[in-house]
């Protein structure tokens, strides 16, 4: 399970809804080993980013290949977004690769190398984004 806070202090500080569900799961694990992983979220891609990406990555590509739009989109996506996977209610769940799941700097890694392999491997050179909507 996930759970979200913010720390404040030194110390995380979660919703009474959170900590009321944290505190019902670490129950149900008396006794055993458990692991902790701490994160900084960042915000979703930007529409901006979003925008660019579609409008100009994969719209290059796509006149450049040939191919359409959407499956220029959904080849990059089997190509260049890795497996995800999540574990819910015992079993593990593999997801669709998706775009919509990245913030804004893994959507950055994805589009720069997109960008890359374009050049490298297709000569297709792809302008720079406006700084302000590819942070």
């Amino acid at each position: 399970m996930i759970y979200s806070a913010t720390v404040k202090a030194g110390k995380p500080n979660f919703s009474q809804e959170q900590r009321t569900a944290m505190e019902v799961e670490l129950e149900k694990l008396e006794g055993k080993t458990v692991y902790i992983t701490i994160t900084h979220t960042r915000p979703p891609r930007s529409l901006m980013q979003n925008a660019y990406y579609h409008g100009i990555v994969v719209q290059m590509i796509a006149d450049e290949t040939g191919e359409t739009p959407k499956k220029v989109h959904a080849d990059l996506k089997d190509e260049f977004l890795p497996e995800f996977w999540v574990k819910e209610e015992g079993r593990e769940l593999k997801l669709a690769k998706s775009t919509a799941r990245l913030n804004t700097k893994e959507f950055k890694e994805y589009i720069d190398r997109i960008v890359a392999w374009a050049s490298a491997f297709h000569g297709i050179v792809i302008p720079d984004p406006d700084t302000s909507c590819y942070l």
